[in-house]
């Protein structure tokens, strides 16, 4: 009876330190979602709009970026408690650029806070810090709790070539297509000459707490893009001292064909795998421009979808115009760049001649891909891939 008791002694604290270690390995696994949750936020919000304006505080945006990798944490449970993390510049959550050892070749972290684009995330629950994790057997083992953490590492790459749709993920993009230059020098009414060289108005803003619109300069200059139907008369802008004779905008074929509802479609839920097909599954642009049809005559069909669309962030095109539109207002364009920007608002579309303020922002995006050779000062300030690295 002695030994049969023994026996049976021996195999209970087995199996409880077995069901201890499956539930310290479900903590684990727990933790690692909630780590690699908070890296991949905080690494989105140092790609943010703030970039963009020349008195930008990078102080800010890293404790911007350390306040939402807390707050994301503490979303998740791990073994039923909340997830907790240390704020301080010294805690869980750290900022740097990640390169490779000039020696081994292998990546390293290094730690800065000048303009860093990665972001590594330390999760702990342990008896230490008070929150190990609770044990079912703490009366048989004589130990309370467990100690559980887990580390997760997440990226921003701006040098950015084109996009594909990923895991049934589409491009967060819209089919609207931006005159980047006038040849002449004579237009005033393109990309280079209102937000390159930031003779654009900046007359709103966009509030990303409350969702709003807001009247007043907040640093990032906008881009009026005007549509004139068919109905009215072109008219000579005193301001630019030149008469436009076309759109400064287009809707472009991204897949769409240019029909109305597929369009529509694109504007609300962005670029997927079936629209990329055009492009051999990735629309690229890189050395060299890429031939795509536009329509200045499609914008009153989709008003409606632009509409929905004010506020939210959206990856466009630039083009080169220079070639005649057809009997259907179709015409063949040289897509050069991609940019992000969102729509501020959409006025006179009753009168004839409609202004849309677009204004540019940054996006980033596990769609976007990347080209490591890129020079940095070739680099998209506006579109950054966003992903876990090692």
């Amino acid at each position: 009876m002695p030994a049969l008791a023994m026996v049976i002694l021996v195999v209970c604290v087995a199996a409880a330190l077995i069901l201890d270690r499956l539930w310290l390995d479900a903590a684990r696994v727990e933790l690692t979602t909630a780590a690699e949750a908070a890296a991949l936020a905080a690494a989105g919000r140092l790609a943010d709009d703030d970039r963009l304006r020349t008195d930008a505080d990078g102080t800010a945006i890293i404790e911007a970026a350390r306040f939402t990798a807390w707050s994301i944490a503490a979303d998740n449970r791990v073994a039923g408690s909340v997830v907790e993390m240390d704020t301080s510049p010294d805690g869980d959550i750290r900022f740097g650029v990640v390169t490779d050892d000039p020696t081994t070749g292998v990546p390293v972290f290094l730690e800065t806070d000048h303009n860093p684009t990665s972001v590594i995330v330390r999760a702990q629950a342990i008896r230490r810090r008070g929150n190990g994790v609770a044990l079912f057997f703490r009366g048989l083992t004589g130990v309370e709790t467990g100690n559980v953490v887990s580390f997760a590492e997440a990226s921003i790459n701006n040098r950015v070539i084109g996009f594909r749709s990923i895991l049934r993920a589409n491009v967060p993009a819209m089919p609207l297509g931006i005159l980047e230059s006038d040849v002449t020098g004579t237009r005033k009414d393109t990309w280079e000459w209102q937000i390159v060289q930031q003779n654009g108005q900046d007359l709103y803003g966009y509030d990303e707490a409350s969702h709003f619109v807001t009247n007043g300069p907040d640093g990032i200059r906008e881009i009026v893009l005007t549509y004139e139907s068919s109905t009215s008369d072109v008219s000579t802008s005193e301001e630019n001292g030149s008469q436009e004779t076309s759109p400064n905008f287009q809707i472009i074929d991204t897949g769409n064909g240019l029909l109305e509802q597929q369009c529509r479609r694109q504007i609300l839920e962005g670029w997927d795998e079936e629209d990329l097909a055009q492009f051999g599954g990735e629309f690229v642009l890189s050395s060299s421009s890429q031939p795509i049809d536009g329509s200045d005559s499609m914008f009153l069909e989709c008003l409606s979808e632009f509409e929905q669309m004010i506020g939210h962030k959206r990856i466009c095109v630039l083009y080169q115009d220079d070639s005649l539109a057809n009997e259907l207002g179709i015409g063949r364009l040289q897509a050069t760049q991609f940019v992000a920007g969102r729509i501020l608002a959409i006025d006179g579309a009753e009168t004839g001649s409609t202004q849309i303020v677009f204004q540019p922002a940054v996006v980033s995006t596990r769609t976007a891909i990347i080209d490591e050779t890129l020079s940095e000062d070739l680099a998209n300030p506006y579109v950054f891939k966003l992903q876990l690295t090692h």
